[in-house]
């Protein structure tokens, strides 16, 4: 569910990450572009 509006003229898909990163960027939520190493060493989520 895509649940932030592409920009004019544009899509969102999968392929496009970045899209993502600068919606959270723009509404000031943290992001990380790697998982903690911690959870994968023990594979918990």
């Amino acid at each position: 569910i895509w649940l932030l509006q592409a920009p004019p003229g544009q899509a969102l898909d999968a392929d496009r990450l970045s899209d993502w990163h600068h919606a959270l960027e723009k509404l000031g939520l943290p992001f990380a572009t790697s998982a903690p190493i911690n959870w994968l060493e023990t594979g918990h989520d």
